[in-house]
Order: C-alpha cells, then sequence, then structure tokens
C-alpha cells in the first residue's frame, strides 16, 4: 500500500496590522522546508535492494524502514542567510521528537491527535532495540506508542524501527518534533511549555511554538510480508507484488547562467554546476537562469492495490518547490526531472522597493524536490549583489 508523503507545520507567527501573511516562496525567518529520513542501517540487505552501499553512497539513500532498521531524521531548518545546521537546530529550536504508531487509516498527524490529552511526563522514551533479539521476538510485543525519541542529537535525531503487527496492514510510523520559534531572549524552558501545551489539547497554544509532523513510511511490502512469513506470522494472505524500496532522488546538475535584463535566454551561457552554497557574484537588474536535472532512472515504480487480488504500476511524481529571500522569480513550482526557472535581481512580491538601500547584499535560494513519496533533495544557492565576494565562505 502506497503511504502519501506529507510535512505538518504549525507555527503561530505574530504580523504586524495590515501587513498579512508572507508569500509562501518568500522567506523571511527561520523555517522548516522538508525532512529527510534516511536509512542509515538495515537489518538484513538480503530481502531488498537497500545495502550500507546505498546508503554511505549519498545518491540512493533509502527512505522506506523495515523493522529493527535505524534512521536518520534530518528536518531541513532555514533562514534569510542559509540552512541551519543540526547544532543551530539544536540551540535555536530546541526540538523535542515523538514516535506514534500510525494505524493503516489514520492520516498524518491523527496518531497523536487521537490520543490526547496526555500527561507528557507519562510518555515513555523509545526503547533501543537490539536486532540480535530476533524479529520474531520483538513482533510479540507491540511497540511502545507514542515514546519519546533519545537517540543521535536533538537536531538530527535516530531512531531504530520497532516491530508492530499493524505495518503488514499497511501502518507507519508519525513523528512529531514539538520545539519554538527562536527567541533568545525568552526561550528557557519554551519547548516544555509547548509539549505541555499540546498534549493538554491547550486552546491557547503559544505563538512562539512550533509543530511538525513526518511520516516514517514502513515497507517495502513486499519485504514485509517476506519477514512476517519467515516470524511464522498466520493469515497474512496473497503476498503484495515485489518491489524495491523507496529511495531518495538526487539532484545531479544545477546550473546557473547570468545575463543582462535585456538579453534573451538564448544569449545565455550556462556556467558549469553549482554547488550547494556556493556564492555567484552578480549585479543588481541581472537575471540567473537556473536549470536543476534529476536522472529519470531516479523516478521509481511502485504498485499500489487495485483491489484484493490485483496491483497497478504507478511511476512516481516529481514535484519541485522554489524559495527564495529576495528577488523575482518566474515560478515558485515544477514537476519534471529537468526544472527551468529565472531568478531576477529586482525586488520581487513583498520585498522593500525603495532606494537602493533597499538592496541587500547577499540573497539565497532554496529548492526542494520530492518525489511524490517520501523521498526528497534539496539545493541552495547565494547571490551576492555587491560585487564583493571577499567574505564567500
Amino acid at each position: 500500500m502506497e503511504r502519501s508523503r506529507q510535512i505538518w507545520l504549525f507555527v503561530l507567527g505574530a504580523f504586524a496590522c495590515g501587513e498579512g501573511l508572507p508569500l509562501e516562496d518568500r522567506i523571511i525567518s527561520v523555517r522548516p522546508l522538508g525532512v529527510r529520513v534516511e536509512v542509515i542501517q538495515v537489518l538484513d540487505d538480503s530481502v531488498r535492494q537497500c545495502t550500507q552501499a546505498l546508503v554511505t553512497d549519498g545518491t540512493r539513500v533509502c527512505v522506506e524502514a523495515l523493522p529493527l532498521d535505524r534512521v536518520r531524521i534530518q528536518p531541513w531548518f532555514v533562514d534569510t542567510e542559509a540552512p541551519l545546521t543540526s547544532e543551530d537546530v539544536d540551540g535555536m529550536i530546541e526540538p523535542i521528537w515523538f514516535a506514534c504508531n500510525l494505524q493503516p487509516q489514520e492520516g498524518l498527524g491523527a496518531c497523536l491527535s487521537n490520543r490526547l490529552p496526555l500527561d507528557p511526563n507519562a510518555i515513555p522514551d523509545c526503547p533501543v532495540l537490539d536486532p540480535t533479539m530476533g524479529l520474531d521476538t520483538i513482533l510479540t510485543a507491540r511497540a511502545e506508542s507514542p515514546c519519546r525519541l533519545t537517540e543521535g542529537l536533538p537536531g538530527e535525531p535516530e531512531y531504530t524501527i520497532p516491530a508492530d503487527e499493524t505495518f503488514l496492514f499497511g501502518g507507519d510510523l508519525e513523528l512529531t518534533m514539538i520545539g519554538h520559534v527562536p527567541n533568545e531572549a525568552s526561550a528557557e524552558g519554551l519547548t516544555e511549555q509547548c509539549v505541555a501545551q499540546f498534549f493538554g489539547e491547550s486552546d491557547e497554544l503559544s505563538s512562539e511554538c512550533l509543530i511538525l509532523n513526518q511520516r516514517i513510511a514502513i515497507g517495502p511490502d513486499s519485504a514485509l510480508y517476506d519477514l512476517a512469513v519467515a516470524a511464522g506470522i498466520p493469515g497474512l494472505g496473497a503476498p503484495p507484488m515485489a518491489a524495491e524500496a523507496d529511495r531518495h532522488p538526487a539532484i545531479s546538475s544545477f546550473s546557473v547562467g547570468i545575463r543582462d535584463a535585456d538579453m534573451t535566454r538564448e544569449q545565455t551561457e550556462f556556467r558549469e554546476t553549482v554547488t550547494r552554497g556556493e556564492v555567484i557574484v552578480v549585479e543588481p537588474g541581472q537575471v540567473l537562469e537556473i536549470e536543476t536535472i534529476v536522472p529519470e532512472t531516479d523516478q521509481q515504480q511502485y504498485w499500489i492495490p487495485r483491489d484484493m487480488t490485483a496491483y497497478d504500476p504507478v511511476d512516481e511524481a516529481f514535484s519541485g518547490r522554489w524559495f527564495r529571500t529576495w528577488g523575482t522569480l518566474l515560478g515558485s513550482t515544477s514537476n519534471d526531472p529537468r526544472s527551468i526557472n529565472t531568478w531576477t535581481m529586482i525586488p520581487g512580491p513583498q520585498d522593500p522597493i525603495g532606494t537602493g538601500d533597499d538592496t541587500p547584499d547577499r540573497a539565497t535560494l532554496y529548492y526542494v524536490l520530492r518525489d511524490g513519496r517520501q523521498g526528497i533533495d534539496w539545493w541552495w544557492i547565494h547571490v551576492d549583489l555587491d560585487g564583493d565576494d571577499d567574505d564567500a565562505p
């Protein structure tokens, strides 16, 4: 059964009267743009095409996890200057993470919500599972749900996937991160206050609370079925179609060309692929022609049930989102392995318009690619507009 990708963000922010909400593609403060779940240790790579080599290669990392696999959760927070490191997330947002076993028919966000109110102090730590116990032994007991993640770093936690029979019938895992918007003046104890308000179903959730949900897909279903057969679980029914594990797509090329506003696109000469975080120096008013490429081989095929006896093949559907701290984008979305956009160095919607002093020294562009399931990849570049790149990283 295919599990749809969703990310739920709830930030209550205070905006000046009359300003309204910022445009979705405009970054004005700290904001999460995605969450990446990576399988970093597999219990048994013989049951699927998800080996440690794929993990360490960094290009075809598995998204779907099987019981007793270990995953790393990477939230991608950005601000008006650059992406936040895991240390930044830890120090500025102080997140606390919870895991909850989603039932087959529950939507993302429902797992914890359907169990509220809860006493957060009574929620146990997620057990550190020992793969040597054997899957058949662990399957005899339901996993702790909900539980609090304790492994890894707060800004980049790790989690060993528990075993639960609901996973065999379409269940997944729901992750909930509770933190606070950066606030150096009064941050002490703020995350704990947000946790208490959220679990108590408070009608007055603080405007400084930040809540983020992400699904961990358990599968592939064919591998789950094989594991269940090996564990001797009865009543499984017909086996699902064999499928490879869902893997992250990888942006293989991110090219940028620069032209003056009075030149045509055909007069733009593309540069070599720019690296993540690279700084490009341009003049105000110039145009950046951007092209991103994802190999078509990264577009996986998977199976969805038509009825109890038949399955239909479906190709992943790539979708991209563009975000900017300043400037004018031709578009904010794309849906093709080859994505083209134009970023013009003039004030965009909701950017300050006035004297030359309103032009920033540096602007940043973020790009997030998703594959329609749980796969995700991202890129970002900086543009210096003052002609001085001496401080470029």
